[in-house]
């Protein structure tokens, strides 16, 4: 005969859909997440160099210089906080280099640490390019003449899609082991019937062939023990 444990079993299939339905759900959670996240920063992105073209680009349209303008940003904007405490600001801050360029090739201004060489191809719009051995969003916007490049970091986005994963993963992992927990008391507790079932059984004296009698009995217990109380019966 081979015996086996409701409890067990119980356990485990609840276990084993929680595992299922939560990873999914966190996965799709992540998914959505992480497509919000792009979204928003390539939107700050275009706005970086829309107010870069007001501020700067109708100024350097007619530019007559030899070299371009070389401005700094702050340091914030244009290094990585990783490992330095003393860099104020958020560490979700865009690491950002721009770029201007007159129509004929010549590059009007940039940032400190753009390089001299487009940032991207002169189409309007976004694209990425490889700077320096990492991965650069890049929004190129056209104003009369002049076009403006703005690049940004995408460590930035991978950091705060990371950021953003374990946030949402971390909930349903501990929600995960207190559910299953809980679970476990309550299959605990509603199978205590069956525990009793078998003390009583257990303490009858072999003589005594008595209805078994319960002041409180599950409805799936009664068909047991109704047909249990036959059979004393028909012995009798």
């Amino acid at each position: 005969m081979i015996y086996f444990s409701i409890r067990r079993r119980l356990l485990v299939g609840i276990l084993l859909s929680m595992i299922v339905i939560l990873t999914g759900m966190g996965i799709t959670a992540h998914r959505v997440t992480d497509h919000e996240s792009e979204e928003i920063f390539s939107a700050r992105l275009a706005t970086s160099a829309r107010v870069l073209e007001a501020l700067v680009a109708k100024q350097l349209e007619h530019a007559t210089i030899n070299n371009p303008i070389i401005i700094q940003l702050p340091k914030e904007l244009e290094h990585s906080h990783d490992g330095d405490e003393d860099i104020t600001g958020h560490p979700y801050e865009s690491k950002i280099s721009f770029q201007v360029w007159h129509e004929n090739g010549q590059l009007l201004a940039k940032s400190a640490t753009a390089p001299d060489k487009p940032l991207g191809p002169f189409t309007e719009g976004f694209s990425k390019s490889q700077l320096n051995q990492d991965l650069w969003q890049v929004f190129k916007l056209r104003s009369g003449d002049v076009w403006v490049m703005v690049a940004e970091d995408d460590a930035v986005r991978d950091e705060m899609a990371g950021d953003l994963g374990m946030a949402i993963f971390t909930p349903l992992i501990i929600g995960s082991i207190i559910l299953l927990i809980v679970v476990n008391l309550i299959v605990f507790q509603n199978l205590k019937p069956l525990q009793i079932l078998a003390s009583a059984i257990a303490k009858r004296d072999p003589q005594t062939i008595t209805p078994i009698q319960f002041n409180k009995l599950p409805i799936e217990l009664k068909p047991v023990v109704d047909e249990l109380n036959h059979l004393l019966n028909r012995v009798n």
